[in-house]
């Protein structure tokens, strides 16, 4: 099992947009897929018709809750999904003096793991931030993919985000007992975006072309917009027999390219 989060200080950089897209090409590729839904947002829970359930992941969070946590099966051959919960950040205000905040999510995966090894891969999407809730995330991870954009501030974003990373692991998440972090989820950076006839684009391609953390680059193409607006992932319109998705034959097998580059993070 491989546990995978998305997540970045900046908002707008194609978090949700990206964990859907990825998880459901994954799953399409015989992979058991778990999607948990970090985002109080709860957009990704709204893809699969799941942001008003009564059992989400506010309950981990819950200190006046003991209902166990559900996982939810989608109609998606292959992927499972823990959905958000739209008062999240009042359940996270009230735990803020718990010593134990940054690991709720890792005692879960811990107590429930006969229920979560089945998974291949876990993909947590987060909302724009490096609080506890990410923190949690971040404490259970093997990889980090953080989203970086062609905007004035969307590659800055990545040195932020590090310096929060860093800080977090060195400084926060220590056993106590043998010195040692807990964190041990390697960053790696997903360029999001990116058009191919703007002087933007092409100045943030040259500062990440020789940069090994930046492992793959994401085209601006409005499909990643219809995926999300008709709850069709990419990777089902690339296999339907529908016309309307027959001509966009290159930009899947462009973006197809790409998740693999991403797949392969698991291995470095």
């Amino acid at each position: 099992m491989e546990i995978v989060t998305i997540c970045s200080t900046k908002g707008g950089v194609g978090k949700t947009t990206i964990s859907y897209n990825f998880g459901e090409w994954l799953a399409a590729n015989g992979n058991q897929v778990l999607l948990i839904d970090l985002d109080q947002q709860c957009n990704l829970s709204q893809l699969y018709g799941l942001e008003s359930t009564s059992n989400n992941i506010g309950n981990l969070f819950d200190k006046l809750n003991d209902e166990e946590m559900s996982v939810y099966h989608t109609t998606s051959e292959n992927i499972d999904i823990i959905p958000g919960y739209k008062k999240l950040h009042r359940l996270i205000a009230n735990i803020e003096t718990d010593p134990h905040k940054y690991f709720f999510l890792f005692r879960w995966f811990r107590k429930n793991y006969e229920t979560v090894k089945k998974y291949d891969y876990v993909i947590v999407d987060c909302h724009p931030s490096f609080d506890t809730l990410v923190k949690n995330a971040v404490a259970v991870s093997d990889v980090l993919f953080c989203p970086i954009t062609p905007t004035e501030h969307g590659y800055d974003a990545k040195f932020t985000f590090m310096d929060d990373f860093v800080e977090y692991k060195e400084s926060e998440a220590i056993d106590m007992s043998t010195e040692e972090s807990y964190v041990r989820a390697k960053v790696y950076y997903i360029g999001n975006m990116v058009k191919h006839n703007t002087e933007s684009s092409r100045n943030f391609l040259k500062i990440i072309e020789n940069n090994p953390e930046v492992i793959a680059v994401l085209p601006n193409r409005e499909l990643f917009n219809r995926s999300t607006l008709e709850h069709t992932p990419l990777v089902k319109m690339e296999r339907s027999d529908e016309s309307k998705y027959k001509r966009y034959a290159s930009t899947y097998k462009e973006i197809d390219a790409e998740f693999k580059k991403m797949l392969e993070a698991f291995n470095h």
